[in-house]
């Protein structure tokens, strides 16, 4: 498995506070064929096909209750 980036984190954790695709991407000033593109190369790192199973993975690391820089 590749590493996560930590791009690919910060996008984890958005989408974990239950950011859209297009609310991600006015936060983090990115079009949202870029947010997209993040969510598509963290599924295939991780081996996983939905954003609830993402959400999982972000509970799992621990990132729940994190706050990204804004």
């Amino acid at each position: 498995m590749c590493p996560v980036s930590e791009r690919e984190q910060e996008i984890a954790l958005l989408v974990g506070q239950g950011l859209s695709n297009k609310d991600i991407a006015d936060r983090l000033h990115i079009s949202t064929i870029t947010v997209r593109h993040h969510l598509t190369n963290l599924f295939q790192k991780l081996g996983i096909n939905t954003r609830l199973k993402l959400l999982r993975w972000v509970h799992q690391k621990g990132l729940v209750g994190c706050s990204p820089p804004i």
